[in-house]
């Protein structure tokens, strides 16, 4: 059964893979149908992040190495995340990509999109340039700290080409992923049933707790309990399926005095207060 392969031994991207990606991600809530996301604390500085995802396979032979399915699961900050667990709705362990056949995915996918924009662009002939195509591996390999750099230069105006003027102009859908892709990896797992099958995948990590932004006096304060602790954490994908809940459980002894969701959209920013319920405190996103 074919595998998908390490990025290190291809010699070319999977177009047909990075398209069939392409359309998951951006049309999620065609095949997850709920997604729960949970967040308690672990200790003073960790969160224990767990989510639930009602799927179905979507029905895309594009998707399928042999007869695995390759499924994003969430799209997460280039780091190394600690005790990673994915089970199915029975519990049993679902394998996750290699980091080299994850970057092998994002290399399809970013050529993926690059090519469309060229061809939307500049005619059906036009193919990505090998210059092009090497670069956007090292950019799947980048790490968090390079990525950004990596698509700075590919994109750069001062190199004079008509394919790296498209890629990074305003309507260019290949600088807004590979923006993302610079600094973020896709979680992938394999499935084996059948597509349109409804399945549950559950995934949890540990993830380091970011403080607020803001004066380190204030900081202190929040420390040694003589002012409310601020701390902020993403939900990036809210709204990424048909049905979505959110749920924060913060540590005993503490009380949660207030919750926001801040939902962004380019330009436009609303908040809406989340509602504390519950004998132990719980907030819920309304």
């Amino acid at each position: 059964m074919a595998r998908v392969p390490d990025i290190e031994v291809a010699s070319e991207p999977d177009v047909d893979l990075g398209v069939a990606l392409f359309l998951m991600l951006a049309q999620p809530s065609d095949w997850v149908h709920r997604r729960v996301e949970h967040v308690s604390f672990v200790d003073a500085s960790n969160l224990h992040r767990r989510t639930s995802l009602d799927l179905s396979i979507p029905d895309n032979d594009l998707l399928f190495y042999g007869h695995v399915g390759i499924i994003p699961l969430a799209l997460l900050t280039k780091r190394v995340l600690v005790e990673v667990d994915v089970t199915d709705e029975s519990g049993a362990s679902l394998p996750v990509l290699t980091r080299s056949q994850n970057a092998f995915v994002a290399w399809s996918l970013l050529a993926a999109v690059a090519s469309y924009d060229l061809v939307a662009t500049l005619g059906e002939d036009v193919s990505l340039s090998p210059a092009i195509i090497n670069e956007l591996r090292g950019l799947a390999l980048a790490s968090e700290r390079t990525g950004s750099t990596l698509l700075e230069s590919i994109l750069s105006s001062s190199r004079s080409d008509v394919q790296r003027e498209v890629l990074g102009s305003e309507d260019s859908l290949f600088a807004g992923i590979a923006g993302e892709l610079a600094v973020n990896f896709l979680l992938l797992t394999e499935l084996e049933p059948e597509p349109k099958q409804r399945r549950i995948v559950k995934f949890s990590y540990i993830q380091p707790l970011q403080s607020r932004p803001g004066r380190s006096w204030d900081r202190l304060m929040g420390r040694i309990g003589w002012r409310p602790i601020q701390f902020d954490f993403e939900i990036p994908a809210v709204g990424e399926a048909r049905s979505y809940h959110f749920e924060f459980v913060p540590p005993e002894g503490l009380d949660t005095f207030a919750g926001e969701v801040l939902v962004t959209d380019g330009a436009r920013e609303t908040i809406d207060d989340a509602q504390i319920v519950g004998s132990r405190p719980r907030v819920h996103p309304e």
